[in-house]
């Protein structure tokens, strides 16, 4: 199943909650008619319901895939990652958690050798693995859906670390603060950020004013790494 990039970005809006088409639009800087022509392709597919005043998505679970979520705003993740790898120096202890946005640093780490990296993320470990790269592994709960680890126990082996720099994303923020849907997430964010000299949050475009339930932390409190700046 092919899906342009617009579609992606109405599947990933629709996998947290239901939307009208007028607040998808908004979202995505479109006109209703795009998105009403979009909607009516992914209602064809199978992916999406209409009802009176917005449209939900059939098969949620499947969409939120790390797979699936690694291809939305591919080329503002790969920027983001690069501007992100340019704070990192030999020597360093780093984090990087289990975000898609932030497994694409992994790619411009290659040219460093005295760099440890502590990560939930089991691709993070797996590709920085691959490259000869000292990192470890969280323990906790295992998520599949998002290969990472979760929990009381991701929280306190994160804690044993005091990290020269972390880097994280999450679902949303503005100017005051920074949310997720995950509560599990949030809480492996905060310990991260207790003991980080300083912490990096990897914002795309879409994530600019999208709403959520958990706090993670202010804004003023990390640093943002943005296409806006």
């Amino acid at each position: 199943m092919e899906f342009s990039e617009r579609q992606k970005k109405i599947i990933d809006l629709l996998s947290e909650r239901s939307m009208s088409i007028m607040e998808i639009a908004k979202r995505l800087s479109s006109s209703e008619m795009t998105i009403r022509r979009d909607v009516a392709d992914l209602k064809k597919m199978g992916v999406v319901d209409q009802f009176r005043g917005g449209v939900s998505i059939k098969k949620a679970r499947s969409f939120q895939s790390f797979d699936f979520r690694s291809d939305i705003e591919k080329n503002e993740k790969m920027e983001l990652a690069r501007r992100a790898a340019e704070l990192v120096q030999d020597g360093m202890l780093i984090y990087i958690d289990n975000s898609t946005t932030c497994w694409y640093i992994v790619q411009f780490l290659g040219k460093f050798r005295d760099l440890k990296v502590v990560t939930n993320s089991a691709p993070v470990m797996n590709d920085l693995g691959n490259m000869g790269i000292k990192v470890k592994m969280a323990s906790g709960n295992y998520v599949h859906r998002d290969r990472c680890v979760v929990g009381s126990e991701t929280e306190e082996y994160i804690r044993n670390y005091r990290y020269d720099l972390a880097f994280l994303s999450s679902s949303g923020y503005n100017d005051k603060r920074i949310v997720s849907w995950s509560e599990a997430q949030i809480n492996v964010r905060r310990a991260v950020i207790e003991s980080a000299a300083k912490t990096y949050f990897l914002m795309t475009p879409m994530k600019k004013n999208r709403r959520s339930y958990f706090v993670a932390c202010r804004t003023e409190d990390v640093e943002l790494i943005t296409l806006d700046k």
